[in-house]
């Protein structure tokens, strides 16, 4: 008998509303910067966002442990390419 998704624990907290469950799909996104200098020594950072699909099965249930310093959370994949458009949106104003 299959448990119900409210009597089970949820393995995390997604940042866009609600909790992750296991045998559910998920995304997680992080931020890489990428360091390059120009020939006159200046420093330039180029944000990389990158999104995952993830899949948490019930074998590997105890070993996740959520990181919430590095990944940011998502329940769909949507919420997630619309936190990315708005982060790259804002970096361009930085960079103004």
């Amino acid at each position: 008998m299959n448990s119900f998704k409210f009597l089970r624990n949820p393995i995390a907290k997604a940042h866009d509303g609600g909790y992750i469950y296991v045998d559910e799909y998920f995304y997680t996104m992080n931020k890489e910067e990428i360091v390059r200098y120009t020939y006159m020594g200046e420093r330039k950072v180029t944000p990389k966002y990158s999104i995952v699909t993830r899949f948490v099965s019930k074998v590997h249930e105890d070993r996740f442990k959520p990181d919430y310093d590095e990944l940011w959370y998502f329940r769909s994949i949507s919420n997630a390419e619309y936190m990315k458009t708005l982060w790259e949106r804002q970096d361009r104003l930085q960079t103004i």
